[in-house]
């Protein structure tokens, strides 16, 4: 997950926004600067500065998050609840829907 934050631009303005992929976060920045601080346009300074203000999950956020879902599915011996448990961490790093059992 990637996150940028309007102060980290140099606005008194409390607007963050979370997203997987840069291209979309710099397409939202670009309308949260037009619309809420009447921007004209992005050019390429602002946008170096915001490509430069985007952040990343660090290695013990990613830790915590898995964590979490250990704790949700129990996962200590139970071999089925390991697939779970990959699958879930797989949909949080991707950022996709759970995925539901085919019925047989």
């Amino acid at each position: 997950m990637i996150q940028i934050k309007c102060a980290s631009l140099g606005y008194d303005c409390p607007w963050t926004y979370k997203d997987t992929s840069e291209y979309e976060i710099l397409d939202v920045v670009g309308m949260h600067l037009r619309e809420a601080h009447n921007l004209k346009e992005v050019d390429l300074d602002l946008l170096g500065k915001i490509r430069t203000s985007l952040t990343y999950p660090t290695p013990g956020d990613a830790a915590a998050k898995a964590d979490i879902i250990m704790s949700k599915y129990n996962c200590e011996c139970d071999p089925e609840c390991s697939e779970r448990f990959t699958t879930a961490v797989d949909n949080l790093i991707e950022k996709k829907e759970p995925q539901k059992k085919k019925a047989a």
